[in-house]
C-alpha cells in the first residue's frame, strides 16, 4: 500500500550564510512548503536522514563538506534517488555547472538569487517530480499486476523485429539484464520444438499484414520451466511517419493449464487406475461409430469383468481391490499390440480401453478387419491376467470373462453394443468363468433367465423359500456321529429344489449372500437346539461363513446374541472358514477368530491344501478341524500322489491338535484308506447324503437302532 501523502511538501535548505537561508525560506514558505535549515553539509546530511524532504536547495561552496560531496552522498542514500536538488552557487563557469550535474544535481542557479524567477522555476521543478511520481508509481502498480497476473509485455519494432519486453516479460523469458537487446528471433527461440514453426509462421504473417493477433503455445522460461502462454498483438503507429510498431501481451496460463487438464482427468479419467472412464469412453465410441458408418468399417467392443472380484475385496480389503485393479489395467495395457494401445491421460490413441465402474473394463477395437480378430485379443488378455498378482504379501489367481460384440453385426448404436457385449460376458460366467465369447442373438434369453433368477432370489428369502439340508459327519474309527455340515437349498416354487451352486455366485455377486448368511446362522442354531432335544445329545453343527461376515466388526456380538437366544453350547457351533478369507487382512481375521473362540465356537478350515494360506500363519488361528478338499480324495486309494498329499495333510493337522475331516466319501475303500492313514472323520455320500432336518433325525434314529440291535447281538453271543 501507498503512504498516505502529506498535506504540505517539505524543502530543506543548506548554505552556510544565514542571509541567503533566511531569502531561500520565505520564498519556499510562499509555495506552501514546511522548510529546515542547515548551515553545513553534515548539519544537512544529518536533516536529510531524519526526515527525507520533498526538494533540496544545496549551496556548492562552503566550508568542510562542499555541496557536490553532499549531492553525491544524497543520491547514494535510499530515498535520495529521485529527490529534486537545486544547486545553488556564486561560481558563474561552465566547470561548476558540469560538476553540479555530474554530482546528481537536479537543476542549477547561480546567486544572488531573484526570487521570483526562483520561485517559479521551483513550481517547474516540483510540478516535475510530481509527474515523475505518478509515473513511477504507475510502472511499480504495472509490474505489480502484471508479475500477480503472470502477464509480461514488449514493444516490437516491425521493420527491424527489435523487441522491448517489460520487466516481467524479461523475467519471464529472457536470462538477460535490461538494456541487452533483444529481436523477435529471440522470443521464437525459446518456443518449444512442437510449437515454433507454427507460432513464427503466424506470426510473421499478422506483423506483414497489420493486423492484430491472438495465439497459444508453449514455451521454456528463463529458469527452464515449461510455460503455456497466450499471446495478444495489436499493431499501431509509433510516430508522425506511421512507422509501424506492435505491442503485445503474454500471459502465463501455466497453472490454468494444468487446473483443466485436472478436471479433464476428474471427469474422464478413472481416479484408481488412471484408465478413461465410462463418460469418456462413450464420446470415444461415438466417434468411433460415426466414423466406421461413413466409411464402412468394422469395430469390436470387448466387455471384461473379472471374476470372483468380490471376494478379493471382501477378503483383503478394498485398498487390496484398488491395487488388483490397478495392475490388471497395466496387465491388459500391456497385453494389446501396438496398434492396439490404450489411451490414457497424456497419450492419444485410435483404440481406447476404459474402466466403466467396479471391476468392469472394456476395450474398444478401431477399425477391424473381421470380428474374429477380437479373439486373438481376447486370449492376448486372458494369458496375461493368468499368472498370480501380490498384494502386499499375498499372492492370488484372478480371471476373466470377456464378451465381444461387433459393428456392424451386433448393433448401430453405442448402447445396443455395449449391451451385447455385456450378454455375452454374462454368457462367459454362467458357463464356468475364465473364457471369451462373441455375442448371439440366442444369449438373450438367457440373460432373461438370470435376471429372472436374480428377482426371484431377491424375493426368496422374504418368501421363506430357503431351507437348510444336512450331511452327516462320523468317527473314522468308531463310526459314532460327530455332528453334520450345514448345506442351503432354495425351494423355488416353480424349478423345484436349487442347489446353492447355481444360486450361491448370484447371491454374492448382488450382496444378497449378506442377509442369506445371517438366516443360516441363525437357522441352523434353532434346528442344533432341536436336534439336542430330540436326539438326546449335542451333536455339533457346522455353518459355512462368507467372507463378508469376516469382515463384519459385529459378528461376534451377533454369534453371542444368536446362542444365548437359541439356548446352544458354543462348543456345539463350528464354522468352517476357506484358506482365502483367512489370507487378506490376516491380523484382523484371527484377531476375529480369537474371540468368537473366546465364546466356545469352533472352527474348520476348508478346502485344505488348495488355498493361499502360509503354514506359519496357520499357528495363530484356533483351529479345531482341517477339512481335505475332495480333489485329493477322489482317486484314492489308487494316486500315490493324493495318498502323500492325504498323509502329509493329517500329520500337519495332528501336529496342530486339530482334527482332519475329509469331504466327498463316495466308496468303501476311500473310507477304509482315510482310516488307515489316520484320518478321524469323513463325510461324503458314502456316509449319508446331504437331507433335511426330519430326515436326519429318522436317518440318526434308524442308525441308531441299527447299533443298539448290534450291541444286542454282541452280548447275547457273550452270554
Amino acid at each position: 500500500m501507498s503512504e498516505t501523502p502529506r498535506t504540505r511538501l517539505s524543502a530543506l535548505v543548506i548554505d552556510d550564510e544565514i542571509v541567503t537561508r533566511a531569502i531561500l525560506a520565505d520564498a519556499l514558505e510562499e509555495l506552501g512548503m514546511d522548510v529546515r535549515e542547515a548551515g553545513d553539509g553534515a548539519e544537512g546530511l544529518r536533516l536529510f536522514h531524519a526526515e527525507l524532504p520533498d526538494l533540496v536547495l544545496l549551496d556548492v561552496a562552503m566550508p568542510g563538506m562542499d555541496g557536490f560531496a553532499v549531492c553525491r552522498r544524497m543520491r547514494a542514500e535510499p530515498g535520495g534517488e529521485h529527490l529534486p536538488i537545486l544547486m545553488l552557487t556564486g561560481l558563474d563557469d561552465e566547470q561548476s555547472v558540469e560538476e553540479a550535474f555530474a554530482a546528481g544535481a537536479t537543476d542549477f542557479a547561480t546567486k544572488p538569487c531573484n526570487v521570483p524567477l526562483l520561485r517559479h522555476r521551483l513550481r517547474y521543478v516540483l510540478r516535475a517530480k510530481h509527474t515523475a511520481d505518478q509515473l513511477r508509481y504507475s510502472e511499480a502498480s504495472l509490474t505489480r499486476a502484471q508479475a500477480m497476473a503472470r502477464v509480461g509485455s514488449f514493444e516490437l519494432d516491425v521493420e527491424s523485429e527489435h523487441l522491448v519486453p517489460s520487466n516481467q516479460a524479461r523475467q519471464m523469458l529472457f536470462a538477460c539484464a535490461r538494456g541487452t537487446p533483444l529481436n523477435l528471433e529471440s522470443l521464437l527461440s525459446r518456443v518449444v520444438a512442437g510449437d515454433r514453426e507454427r507460432v513464427a509462421t503466424t506470426l510473421r504473417a499478422a506483423l506483414a499484414e497489420r493486423r492484430s493477433l491472438g495465439l497459444d503455445f508453449d514455451l521454456i522460461a528463463a529458469d527452464g520451466a515449461r510455460l503455456s502462454l497466450h499471446l495478444e498483438l495489436e499493431m499501431f503507429a509509433a510516430d508522425r511517419r506511421g512507422h509501424p510498431q506492435a505491442m503485445g501481451t503474454l500471459q502465463d496460463l501455466s497453472e490454468q493449464r494444468a487446473s483443466e487438464q485436472r478436471i479433464r482427468e476428474l471427469a474422464f479419467f478413472d481416479a484408481v487406475t488412471g484408465l478413461p472412464n465410462r463418460a469418456y469412453f462413450m464420446e470415444r465410441l461415438a466417434e468411433t461409430l460415426a466414423s466406421a458408418k461413413r466409411y464402412t468399417r468394422q469395430f469390436a467392443v470387448m466387455f471384461i469383468d473379472l471374476d470372483q472380484f468380490k471376494r478379493i475385496n471382501d477378503t483383503l480389503g478394498h485398498d487390496a481391490g484398488d491395487d488388483l485393479l490397478r495392475q490388471v489395467a497395466d496387465r491388459i495395457t500391456h497385453s494389446l499390440r501396438r496398434s492396439d494401445t490404450v489411451t490414457r491421460a497424456a497419450e492419444e490413441s485410435n483404440e481406447t480401453v476404459a474402466r466403466l465402474g467396479g471391476d468392469e473394463f472394456v476395450v474398444l477395437l478401431a477399425d477391424i478387419r473381421r470380428p474374429e480378430d477380437a479373439a486373438l485379443v481376447a486370449r492376448r488378455i486372458l494369458a496375461e491376467l493368468e499368472p498370480p498378482f501380490k498384494l502386499g504379501g499375498t499372492e492370488m489367481r484372478i480371471s476373466s470373462s470377456i464378451g465381444i460384440a461387433s459393428f456392424p453385426n451386433d448393433g448401430s448404436d453405442e448402447s445396443s453394443l455395449l449391451k451385447c457385449a455385456d450378454l455375452a460376458m454374462y454368457r462367459v460366467k454362467t458357463d464356468g468363468r475364465n473364457g471369451y465369447r462373441f455375442y448371439t442373438p440366442a444369449l438373450n434369453t438367457r440373460v432373461v433367465e438370470r435376471l429372472t433368477l436374480e428377482g426371484s432370489l431377491r424375493r426368496a428369502l422374504e418368501r421363506g423359500e430357503f431351507e437348510l439340508h444336512y450331511q452327516p459327519q462320523v468317527d473314522c474309527s468308531k463310526g459314532i456321529v460327530l455332528g453334520a455340515e450345514t448345506l442351503v437349498r432354495w425351494r423355488n416354487p416353480d424349478a423345484g429344489l436349487v442347489r446353492a451352486g447355481d444360486f450361491i455366485p448370484v447371491a454374492e455377486e448382488n450382496g444378497l449372500i449378506v442377509p442369506l448368511s445371517a438366516w443360516v446362522l441363525n437357522q441352523a442354531l434353532s434346528d442344533a437346539r432341536r436336534w439336542r432335544h430330540e436326539f438326546g445329545q449335542p451333536l455339533r453343527v457346522t455353518v459355512n461363513v462368507a467372507a463378508s461376515q469376516l469382515r463384519n466388526d459385529k459378528l461376534v456380538a451377533d454369534v453371542a446374541a444368536l446362542l444365548k437366544r437359541h439356548e446352544v453350547e458354543p462348543a456345539a457351533l463350528e464354522l468352517e472358514v476357506t484358506e482365502n478369507m483367512l489370507a487378506g487382512d490376516h491380523e484382523q481375521t484371527a484377531a476375529l477368530l480369537r474371540d468368537l473362540n473366546a465364546l466356545g465356537v469352533r472352527f474348520a478350515l476348508d478346502d485344505f491344501g488348495t488355498g493361499q494360506l502360509a503354514l506359519s500363519q496357520l499357528k495363530g488361528l484356533p483351529l479345531s478341524s482341517f477339512k481335505i478338499d475332495p480333489v485329493f480324495i477322489r482317486n484314492l486309494p489308487d494316486s500315490k500322489v493324493d495318498l502323500a498329499v492325504v498323509k502329509s495333510a493329517i500329520a500337519l493337522a495332528h501336529n496342530l491338535h486339530a482334527l482332519v475331516i475329509a469331504e466327498s466319501v463316495e466308496r468303501e475303500e476311500q473310507a477304509l484308506c482315510l482310516k488307515e492313514l489316520g484320518c478321524d472323520a469323513m463325510q461324503g455320500y458314502y456316509i449319508g447324503p446331504p437331507m433335511s432336518f426330519d430326515d436326519l433325525m429318522q436317518w440318526l434314529n434308524e442308525r441308531r437302532a441299527v447299533e443298539l440291535a448290534r450291541l444286542a447281538q454282541r452280548s447275547a453271543r457273550g452270554a
